[in-house]
């Protein structure tokens, strides 16, 4: 959907639980996961959603035709079966398929007390508990849901369905789903990220990192010699973005989790023909390269820019406060909502950025465009650099 992204529901996720567990409070979460939901929509249930929503005439005779009397066969080596016919499933692989079903699932979340937020067929719901109340307001919404799925005909699949509990005193109450208790978890990979029940992003980072390793270890087994570019074009597409993806929802703060993701690039780098014995800061420079956390922080400050200019579907407030009055400087500073208790909420996204956006110059806050703001900030970063060197 425009204006959304893995991204975007992962910050406005962790903004809640890291300002919960700051506050000391405790969060039950219960991540769903749709039972191979792109093949189960029914057709007819959902053309009858689209009508209601008023979708008519050649328009729903077109999506009609799209989706009823379709039938599938399998073709082996010149072997094929017969033909069956497909009654329910939205096509995977068409543009169409994804957004007839964000129809079919959009209305999970009616008449729900508690937050909830959807990516595709993922779903979690969650309550900060500060009492037996807030457990049964959970516990009535997740019988609104099995009743949703049953008339829906969209099941989920209890085993993986999974329930987390946040907070040293949180009361661990049970929460189930077609009469099967949820299985408890403390790590859970939500849209691709790693997501412990302490909120650290260590766990993440050692996967990530052992991940991007073993690609490594891959290309200097199967490649005899490697130069410059190719090396460069193999870091750039294969292993960076393994270790930047939704960086900006799980950045580590612990020296030891930094340093462990600069040792890739570090690694990487060291295979260029002539630069094995040159230091890691003068490889980076020769290369082109700026360190990981310098993109790190370049990543941070970009999204910054994108959410207060209304280019993620993101309301800024839930992130940060403008700061008011007359300030020197740029005239979007922001200032910290709440003082910080833990080093976990130090290092999140919306108290970190803080001090770096606001020091940036003017020039470049008030960039009109995105593309441009990128080009400005990595001009005043080389600004930065060159008067350091001096």
């Amino acid at each position: 959907m425009k204006k959304k992204s893995t991204l975007t529901n992962l910050l406005e996720y962790l903004e809640v639980l890291t300002k919960a567990k700051d506050d000391h409070l405790s969060v039950d979460v219960n991540y769903l996961d749709c039972r191979k939901a792109f093949d189960t929509v029914p057709h007819r249930r959902l053309i009858a959603k689209l009508e209601a929503l008023g979708v008519e005439g050649n328009v729903l005779s077109w999506i009609s035709s799209f989706l009823l009397n379709r039938r599938q066969r399998v073709s082996i080596r010149g072997s094929t079966s017969g033909w069956l016919p497909v009654d329910s499933g939205v096509p995977q692989g068409s543009v169409l398929g994804p957004i007839l079903f964000l129809f079919y699932i959009n209305d999970l979340v009616d008449g729900l007390e508690c937050p909830i937020l959807l990516f595709a067929d993922d779903a979690k719901i969650f309550k900060t508990i500060k009492s037996q109340d807030d457990v049964d307001m959970l516990r009535r919404d997740m019988l609104k849901i099995e009743r949703w799925s049953e008339k829906w005909l969209l099941t989920f699949n209890e085993e993986k369905c999974a329930t987390m509990h946040i907070g040293k005193n949180n009361l661990k109450a049970d929460y189930t789903i077609n009469n099967r208790t949820l299985n408890e978890t403390e790590l859970e990979k939500d849209l691709g990220v790693f997501v412990s029940h302490d909120l650290n992003p260590s766990q993440h980072v050692a996967k990530v990192a052992a991940k991007a390793n073993g690609i490594i270890g891959l290309v200097k087994k199967n490649f005899d010699y490697l130069d410059a570019e190719t090396i460069l074009s193999i870091h750039c597409t294969m292993i960076r973005p393994t270790l930047e993806y939704a960086v900006q929802c799980w950045s580590p703060y612990l020296v030891k989790d930094i340093e462990e993701l600069e040792k890739i690039q570090h690694r990487i780098t060291k295979l260029v023909p002539g630069l094995q014995d040159v230091p890691y800061e003068e490889r980076c420079k020769r290369l082109n390269l700026q360190t990981l956390v310098q993109r790190r922080q370049r990543g941070d400050l970009i999204e910054v820019y994108k959410i207060l200019r209304g280019h993620e579907g993101s309301d800024y407030t839930k992130f940060f406060k403008l700061r008011s009055g007359n300030t020197r400087g740029h005239n979007w500073k922001l200032e910290k909502k709440e003082q910080h208790r833990s080093l976990m909420r130090g290092g999140w996204f919306a108290i970190r950025v803080v001090n770096p956006w606001n020091d940036l110059p003017h020039y470049v806050v008030n960039a009109p465009t995105i593309a441009t703001f990128k080009t400005r900030l990595d001009k005043h970063f080389g600004e930065i650099q060159t008067n350091s060197v001096r």
